[in-house]
């Protein structure tokens, strides 16, 4: 995303008049949702929907 941006920030920079340049921002709420809460959520659901012990096989 940000090649493209610079490189349309580059291309109208030959106009004139020179329209403003697009923004390059980072959505930090976004990075950090997806890095902290969806594995946290995916940790706390498998450890409640698992099967605390395993069965006991019996041997013969």
């Amino acid at each position: 995303a940000v090649a493209v941006l610079t490189a349309l920030n580059q291309g109208y920079a030959s106009t004139w008049p020179t329209p403003t340049p697009y923004p390059i921002s980072v959505p930090w709420l976004n990075v950090l949702i997806t890095l902290l809460v969806v594995p946290l959520v995916a940790m706390l659901g498998a450890g409640l929907l698992t099967r605390s012990r395993l069965p006991i096989e019996h041997r013969v």
